[in-house]
């Protein structure tokens, strides 16, 4: 099997969540810093700084490196016989740690940057990601390097200029970067409230993982009540997505109330972003489970009456008698419309329904099947395996690892 190193490399660092810029003499230099140094100096001292990589590193050596911006790259020479990628591999910016305010105005004072483009500058820290375990990344760096180079030695350095030339006539206008970071995450946000209204968990999981190297500033002096307040406005977004995707109200709401109170309890930073993912996955269950959109009113009426009474008797001859219609044009409309019989429906969401509490409580098998209108719990066990192919507790155990393995993933 043939591997290509580049891809591999990028899809290493995008685990990580770190850009990868290939820097070639041949092309005009990439914006490998998220476009700060032209927002802020011109494309004068973007250039400027490609040329110092050239003219202070060496081939064969890894360099770690700060720039005045507070934020750190990994810096290694692309050899002879591999020149045909570039002249550069250039991993970054990240940092070890999220920048404070205070910091920010302290690097702002000492490269002689004008109180305009705080903005930017504070935009442009948000959006650089935190590598929570910086040798864990050196490490990654240092084996990528080995595999260009038997051995290699590491420099820790900081020649990527530590002030900036400040001497371009021409500057752009401040609030340009931080206007294109705030439009992005716009974008985004409405990416996977697009995906949450379609039930689309799997594009709502990849919105969410791209979504996540945008942080908002902070509101607050207590980090915890920040993300609180965050994901009780993320709530009430998704709540509104659901609702937009044909969902009725009343599911919407029981769901939105459930977590508006687990959200209060959150006590760490960590807990507060497994939550995410966890009101991520579940309103698109939600979606998945009971949108109605384009069916026909009766139709649409009959659900409803299924989907909120799931104990009761659901007969066809019920049914058709509670909505006055004949049971022979209901039965034939229902299986049109739904793709299946009436009764295979109410089975079905009884299963899902009970799908939706594993995910979001931690009832007991018994209870779980008495709120699903089925009281024989080997029945319920029975049916649960027959549509899902899996028993209650397999199931259970699956949604769990699936939540982690999302968690890690979107992080």
């Amino acid at each position: 099997m043939k591997v290509d190193f580049m891809e591999m490399l990028h899809q290493m660092t995008a685990c990580a969540g770190i850009g990868l810029t290939i820097i070639k003499k041949s092309t005009q230099p990439p914006e490998f810093d998220m476009g700060i140094r032209r927002t802020i100096f011109g494309q004068a001292e973007l250039e400027h700084c490609v040329a110092m990589l050239y003219k202070k590193s060496r081939t064969g050596v890894l360099y770690f490196v700060t720039d005045y911006f507070l934020t750190e790259y990994c810096l290694f020479r692309i050899p002879e016989p591999e020149s045909q990628y570039g002249d550069f591999i250039l991993i970054g910016p990240y940092r070890s740690s999220r920048l404070k305010d205070f910091r920010i105005k302290k690097m702002m004072a000492k490269t002689g940057i004008p109180e305009e483009y705080e903005n930017d500058i504070r935009e442009y820290h948000n959006i650089v990601p935190v590598a929570t375990n910086i040798g864990c990344l050196r490490e990654i760096c240092a084996a990528a390097a080995q595999m260009l180079y038997m051995d290699i030695p590491v420099v820790t350095e900081h020649f990527i200029q530590q002030i900036p030339r400040n001497d371009f006539r021409q500057k752009p206008a401040s609030g340009e970067l931080s206007v294109r970071i705030i439009e992005e995450r716009y974008a985004l946000e409405a990416g996977l409230l697009k995906a949450i209204q379609s039930g689309d968990t799997q594009e709502a999981f990849r919105r969410l993982r791209d979504l996540k190297h945008y942080r908002l500033s902070q509101r607050s002096f207590d980090p915890v009540r920040d993300l609180k307040n965050i994901l009780l406005s993320t709530n009430t977004l998704m709540r509104k997505a659901a609702e937009n995707g044909g969902v009725h109200p009343v599911y919407v709401d029981t769901v939105s109330r459930s977590f508006a109170v687990h959200i209060e309890s959150i006590k760490s930073v960590r807990e507060a972003g497994s939550f995410l993912t966890e009101l991520v996955q579940t309103y698109c269950l939600l979606v998945q489970t009971f949108s109605m959109k384009g069916h026909s009113p009766v139709v649409q009426r009959v659900v409803r009456h299924i989907n909120l009474n799931l104990s009761d008797n659901l007969s066809l001859k019920w049914l058709a008698e509670a909505y006055t219609v004949n049971a022979s044009y209901l039965s034939t409309l229902f299986r049109k419309e739904m793709g299946m019989t009436l009764t295979g429906y109410v089975n079905h969401q009884r299963i899902h329904y009970a799908i939706l509490l594993l995910d979001s409580t931690n009832l007991q098998i018994q209870q779980i099947a008495s709120e699903c209108g089925i009281y024989d719990v080997n029945y319920f066990r029975k049916l649960f395996k027959k549509i899902t192919g899996k028993t209650p507790a397999e199931y259970a155990r699956e949604l769990r690892w699936i939540s982690k393995k999302q968690y890690i993933y979107s992080k």
